[in-house]
């Protein structure tokens, strides 16, 4: 627990992240959820909590929000040594605006890039002179197609780690997928992330594997000691079976009180009861390892049908998106901007200038940023494209 604790405290996507008004918090207190809720942040920087009241956090980062919940909680003498866990639940959303075909917010995730979050508002549009030969359609299906590719690239990754899945492969032979629109890194990335998920979806099911195998270990366990005292019990209800058939011989001859006989009777019930229930208690021990058998075969194939499926939804997407991408290359083709319908053909697309406004301590900054560049919460992309399409 203590260890699982550690990975929220310390994770490096919350680690430095800075909370401002707009974002939404989930603050959990560990053993007292009374306190815990998901919490926005207002426009004077201050959350509510649950006998807390008003807390300023715009400012601060999450390890510095976490410090003043856990002292307020001390301090107000409602927890001693709170463990308190904060975390993003909804970041401020991007605001993309300029040439792109979908002006407005873009939700942030973590690790957005610039390039992303024009993709996120539909991606590339340029408004023109009216006596200019309308390049706007073009430009938007050299977007689209961009985006298209993205997506190809995402599906294929993702079939090669479903048949991987399915096949318990370590390997994610992803190596293969490429496209030529798009940067070497994204690619990476894509496959990285599938790669993630495939080694996540790996160990779980080795997990539990493991579980079983140890549930059906004990259960051995179990069998091997009531066998071991089934056993026991036998041999004792032999030699008490023994002593009762002297005990009525010495009652017959006047040589045993009968009450003695009595007793050594209650005895020999007694024992045979026990005989019973440890036999009981194997049979149930048996079925539990049955039982744990076929549970741990039963998520096994219930997890291989899901595989299944995805994978079929998977192949069916891959072969809509081909499909979509080789119709936007076409259309691209007539008028030079690609090179060929094919899936990983390159295009010709022109190069989008990236401004970001971002509020500071200071006022508001504005930066030229790449493609590849992060953007933060709150951040104002502005997309400006300088080159005409040759009419």
């Amino acid at each position: 627990m203590l260890f699982f604790l550690q990975l929220l405290l310390f994770s490096p996507a919350w680690a430095g992240t800075t909370v401002e008004r707009g974002d939404l918090l989930n603050v959990e207190v560990m053993d007292a959820e009374m306190f815990s809720r998901q919490a926005r942040v207002d426009a004077d920087g201050v959350i509510m909590l649950p006998a807390l009241g008003g807390l300023t956090v715009a400012g601060n980062d999450l390890d510095q929000i976490r410090n003043i919940i856990a002292s307020e909680l001390e301090s107000a003498g409602l927890l001693r040594r709170p463990v308190v866990l904060v975390e993003f639940a909804e970041y401020r959303p991007v605001y993309v605006g300029g040439a792109v075909a979908k002006p407005g917010v873009v939700e942030y995730l973590p690790g957005m890039t610039a390039q992303q979050a024009v993709i996120a508002a539909g991606g590339l549009s340029l408004r023109t002179k009216e006596d200019d030969i309308a390049p706007e359609a073009l430009i938007e299906a050299v977007a689209r197609s961009q985006a298209v590719a993205f997506q190809l690239v995402q599906t294929k990754a993702r079939i090669v780690r479903l048949k991987a899945a399915l096949t318990d492969s370590e390997n994610l032979e992803a190596e293969t997928l490429t496209a030529d629109s798009l940067p070497s890194k994204t690619v990476t990335e894509v496959v990285g992330i599938e790669r993630r998920l495939l080694r996540d979806q790996l160990d779980r099911k080795s997990s539990q594997r493991t579980h079983g195998r140890a549930l059906e270990a004990l259960l051995d366990l179990e069998l091997e000691i009531l066998s071991r005292q089934a056993e026991l019990q036998e041999e004792e209800s032999v030699v008490q079976t023994e002593e009762l058939t002297n005990a009525k011989k010495l009652v017959d001859q006047g040589l045993m009180p009968r009450p003695r006989l009595q007793e050594l009777m209650r005895e020999k019930s007694r024992l045979s009861r026990d005989l019973l229930e440890t036999r009981a208690y194997a049979a149930r021990a048996e079925q539990a390892k049955e039982t744990a058998r076929f549970e741990l075969a039963d998520k096994e194939a219930v997890t291989r049908i899901s595989l299944r499926r995805e994978l079929q939804e998977t192949e069916r997407d891959k072969v809509r998106i081909e499909a979509e991408l080789q119709a936007l290359r076409a259309r691209l083709l007539t008028v030079g901007l690609a090179t060929s319908i094919d899936n990983d053909s390159a295009l010709a697309a022109p190069e989008p200038r990236l401004v970001v406004r971002r509020d500071n301590a200071h006022g508001l900054d504005e930066t030229a940023v790449a493609p590849g560049d992060p953007v933060q919460p709150g951040d104002v992309l502005e997309v400006m494209i300088d080159t005409a399409l040759p009419g």
